[in-house]
């Protein structure tokens, strides 16, 4: 019987999409071959209990559930550096897309660009109109430099190894990265802790009202000691110290660290604390003076406008990566 020429066409176009397919089910197996043990039971165990793909390629690929659960197997079963591995693989069997967005690292730059500027601007001008600095601004420019260390620290830690899959990364890279993510860490609550103090003696040269003085000196102390306390837990958040940017490869590393994520958040309440008592502190003081309520609150409001020019640096550290 003769095959007319648009049925030779489907013929044919069938036949080689059940070859690709055929194809992508052995490239499957070749990379499931070069899985990590734990990372190859757990995908064998999921496809036999869990996946009605087999070892179909493309239903694997698209099937969430398979990828859930393997997952989740993955996660329990796998170490960091092997848990990586698979990843790796899946992506290049299951050709993943390879996604950047390291761009979206130099955003915050926004902020930071004038967070950076104002110090060194503020210090300029100090010099400008009185020739002289008084112990608030040789402060800000401790901070002024910390900061800009931070900031460089921060930048080179996004590029190097944020943006894009963890799995794509050299591993090299991603220990590189933390431990300048460390330095960051620790050059952010020190020029924290230093922006406030500098806003609290800025207090004490302009008002000498004694009351108002001692309120000071207990601010200082409340903004001193906890500083203080937050950097050395912060660089002795692990032991040894080297799990910092080691421990990630290990699988149990957490119990020999503090938590990184209760730290910030100890951080940012005690930031929260000392800034409502640093706004809160000349309050009385600028009530005080004879002049009508509408002055008061005007000096208020321009007061405020004046540390919250001071308190830019320290706002723009909250851009760490």
């Amino acid at each position: 019987m003769a095959i007319s020429t648009k049925q030779l066409f489907v013929r044919l176009t069938l036949l080689l999409a059940w070859i690709g397919s055929v194809q992508a089910e052995f490239n499957i197996i070749e990379e499931l071959a070069k899985l990590p043990s734990c990372g190859l039971n757990c995908f064998v165990d999921v496809i036999k209990t869990s996946s009605s793909c087999g070892y179909n390629a493309t239903c694997i690929c698209s099937d969430n559930s398979f990828y859930t659960t393997a997952q989740a197997c993955i996660v329990n079963k796998c170490n960091s550096t092997d848990a990586l591995e698979v990843a790796k693989i899946e992506a290049r069997a299951c050709d993943r897309p390879y996604r950047n967005r390291r761009y979206q690292m130099l955003l915050p730059l926004i902020a930071e660009g004038p967070a950076w500027v104002s110090p060194w601007i503020r210090l300029y001008s100090r010099w400008l109109t009185i020739g002289q600095w008084e112990t608030d601004d040789y402060i800000m420019l401790v901070v002024g430099a910390i900061y800009t260390a931070y900031l460089a620290c921060a930048k080179y830690t996004g590029q190097l190894a944020f943006g894009i899959d963890m799995w794509n990364q050299n591993y090299d890279q991603i220990i590189t990265a933390l431990k300048f993510f460390y330095v960051s860490e620790i050059l952010y609550l020190v020029a924290l802790g230093l922006c406030k103090v500098s806003i609290v003696v800025f207090y004490l040269r302009i008002f000498n009202d004694k009351t108002f003085r001692i309120a000071s000196y207990a601010t200082l102390g409340v903004v001193v000691f906890p500083s203080i306390v937050m950097v050395f837990v912060q660089i002795f958040q692990c032991r040894p110290l080297e799990l910092v940017w080691l421990g990630w490869r290990l699988q149990f590393y957490r119990d020999q660290c503090m938590d990184i994520h209760t730290l910030v958040y100890i951080a940012a309440g005690l930031s929260i604390f000392q800034d409502v008592v640093i706004i809160a502190l000349p309050l009385p003081s600028i009530f005080k003076l004879k002049v009508d309520t509408r002055a008061k609150w005007g000096i208020f409001v321009m007061f405020n406008l004046g540390v919250l020019v001071i308190r830019e640096p320290d706002m723009g550290l909250y851009g760490c990566p």
